[in-house]
């Protein structure tokens, strides 16, 4: 029987779980050659000697998180106790890049369930995580709105804030023109 200091380098080169962390290492090298890694894919390409041009990124799918700039939503409504945001299908494209003729109740959902969205916005910052918060358990409120924005040029997303001094929520809703926006 051999001890553990003569064990050959063959031997370990032969278990699974070398092979393994070497095919990891092999993958992430390639990876990091390709630019997919973190360096940038003009650093990593340059600085490989010998290396292959990087592979061209992949096309994306879902359009990128864009923060919208200056008031990217209409305050209908606001005093000590309540707050009306409104989006138009306009802004809703501004704010998120989706399209609300193509975009899903889910789409629209997923992009504005996103606190850094509300957050970065003086006027909804204080109340980011509670809209976030409806946009995740009302997203099948969603589905009207959609269709109204979709038929309807008066119609606009409706984001309502109670803010009190015994709790703050939010809520999801549609909104048409004429409508009361503050209630």
């Amino acid at each position: 029987m051999r001890k553990a200091s003569e064990v050959s380098v063959s031997t370990i080169a032969n278990r699974p779980a070398f092979k393994r962390s070497l095919a990891a290492v092999g993958f992430a090298s390639t990876l990091l050659l390709a630019g997919c890694g973190s360096a940038p894919a003009e650093e990593s390409a340059t600085s490989s000697q010998g290396a292959e041009q990087a592979a061209p990124a992949a096309p994306e799918t879902a359009p990128e998180a864009t923060k919208p700039a200056g008031e990217w939503f209409d305050v209908a409504y606001e005093d000590s106790y309540k707050s009306v945001f409104l989006l138009s299908a306009a802004q809703i494209k501004d704010a998120t890049g989706l399209d609300v003729a193509t975009a899903s109740a889910i789409d629209l959902s997923t992009a504005f369930a996103d606190a850094d969205l509300w957050a970065s916005d003086a006027r909804s910052a204080d109340y980011s995580d509670v809209i976030v918060t409806a946009f995740k358990n009302e997203g099948d409120r969603l589905n009207g709105t959609v269709n109204s924005l979709r038929n309807d040029d008066g119609a606009r997303l409706k984001v309502f804030v109670k803010h009190d001094s015994h709790k703050t929520i939010a809520h999801v809703q549609t909104s048409h023109e004429g409508d009361q926006h503050h209630g």
